[in-house]
């Protein structure tokens, strides 16, 4: 078993039926390794947001110029690049086509 296996947090963040964007999740101090990606999700692109106020106020993500996309092309699990979120409080994905049903995406975040 992994040095971090007992610690790895699965948490879930839904996007509403006919909505692009999740409800967005707190980081709690973890590192985000990737999201799960489910069958039924509408759209091929996830753009990541953070947000630095509790939710109040979201922002792109851009990483050397380019902003952060989690391609949604197949049910999976998307992998980030080490430290590409580090200092991001809150994270949401926001998807390129509206859903056609409530969708949720699984986060999964370690110490």
């Amino acid at each position: 078993m992994g040095i971090y296996a007992k610690k790895i947090q699965a948490v879930e963040d839904t996007i509403a039926d006919g909505a692009t964007t999740s409800n967005g999740v707190k980081k709690e101090g973890m590192r985000a390794v990737g999201v799960i990606i489910p069958s039924g999700l509408a759209g091929t692109n996830l753009n990541l947001e953070a947000s630095f106020d509790n939710g109040n106020n979201w922002h792109t993500v851009i990483d050397d110029g380019t902003e952060v996309v989690v391609k949604a092309t197949s049910v999976g699990f998307d992998v980030f690049k080490i430290g590409q979120m580090e200092a991001l409080k809150h994270v949401r994905l926001v998807s390129d086509t509206a859903q056609t049903g409530a969708v949720t995406l699984t986060w999964i975040f370690r110490p």
